[in-house]
């Protein structure tokens, strides 16, 4: 199953885009407030049946965190 990756990154312009997609939402101001927006994201694509993929990033770029929500994720 192809996930839809909801990413957290630092944003170009400054503080923190929550990439949904293709699709950036942002910037906001805290690395947080864009994780709650990309895990909003996250669970409104699953409960559509959705495969869907967290990923947290640092300012560095470097991956923190990652989830898979799709039912394959485990198996």
């Amino acid at each position: 199953m192809n996930c839809v990756q909801c990413c957290v990154r630092r944003a170009p312009q400054g503080g923190w885009d929550a990439q949904i997609g293709t699709e950036n939402r942002g910037p906001y101001d805290t690395r947080d407030l864009a994780l709650q927006v990309a895990v909003a994201n996250a669970l409104s694509i699953r409960r559509a049946g959705g495969g869907v993929r967290v990923i947290v990033k640092d300012a560095n770029g470097g991956t923190q965190a990652e989830r898979c929500l799709c039912e394959a994720f485990g198996r």
